[in-house]
């Protein structure tokens, strides 16, 4: 991220626009902000239209550590272990959709990416994010939990001799839905926590520059980088971008596991 930084405050002004019409995560976007600048994000897939959005979106970081206190004690409580409330919970929680799954998958849609009981865990938890009423912390704790989706599934690959919670998804490790040999069953909870407290970081990180006051200077669009007839003409200051690698990495079909359970459209 410090060389796009070094780049925006080498080649533009405090004030500049900035865009990225490929944005992803929203690197560019973001980093123009930490730097005074404007950011336009746009990107097609709204897996990361739904990130960047959650990572920005200003909230109280001492109410959402309540809330996730409130919803941690909540799930301790109610968490399915057993066969019979593992079958209860899935009746009763939200359930991934059966998104069909890109060619070369080893199973044919996104829910039987998940044990049963992985999808017990994950329907508890999401129905408890879902009550909450504040929407800014709804939004950040369903970006912790589009984080804990990367560990809690079928497809999840230990790494090597490391601890168990220090491999990877497999479409990051071999770029399509391929069910680990031997599944690892980590403890939800533990990593939901985890990423408490790297999103708490994170929002840290870009508070002072990235907040109520100036999130009018950052656009996060989705759409396609042929289409931005939006953007006034000669507006764009800098345009710094990481295009995709043509059809090498499906990255819309290879997001399916994720749009299976945070209710977003597929394309």
């Amino acid at each position: 991220m410090g060389h796009r930084a070094d780049l925006h405050q080498e080649l533009t002004c405090p004030g500049d626009l900035v865009l990225d019409p490929f944005g992803g995560s929203g690197v560019t976007a973001i980093e123009a902000m930490m730097t005074r600048r404007r950011g336009i994000n746009v990107d097609i897939n709204p897996l990361a239209i739904f990130m960047v959005d959650a990572l920005t979106v200003n909230v109280n970081q001492q109410e959402l550590i309540n809330a996730f206190n409130d919803i941690k004690a909540k799930y301790l409580k109610l968490e399915p272990k057993s066969e019979e409330q593992i079958k209860d919970a899935i009746k009763k929680y939200p359930q991934p959709r059966p998104i069909k799954l890109p060619e070369g998958s080893d199973v044919p849609t996104a829910d039987l990416l998940f044990s049963d009981k992985q999808k017990a865990q994950l329907g508890l938890l999401k129905f408890l994010i879902q009550k909450q009423k504040d929407e800014s912390i709804k939004k950040t704790l369903m970006l912790m939990f589009s984080g804990l989706l990367t560990k809690i599934n079928l497809t999840y690959h230990p790494s090597g001799n490391r601890s168990e919670g220090r491999g990877n998804a497999s479409v990051f490790a071999y770029y399509r839905y391929r069910i680990a040999p031997r599944p690892v069953e980590l403890e939800l909870m533990k990593y939901f926590e985890k990423r408490l407290r790297r999103v708490l970081e994170a929002k840290n990180d870009i508070r002072l520059e990235i907040n109520s006051d100036t999130m009018k200077n950052l656009q996060i669009v989705k759409g396609s980088a042929i289409n931005l007839s939006f953007i006034a003409d000669e507006s764009v200051d800098y345009i710094y971008t990481d295009p995709p690698y043509a059809d090498k990495i499906p990255y819309l079909d290879l997001s399916a596991m994720w749009y299976a359970w945070l209710d977003l459209e597929s394309k």
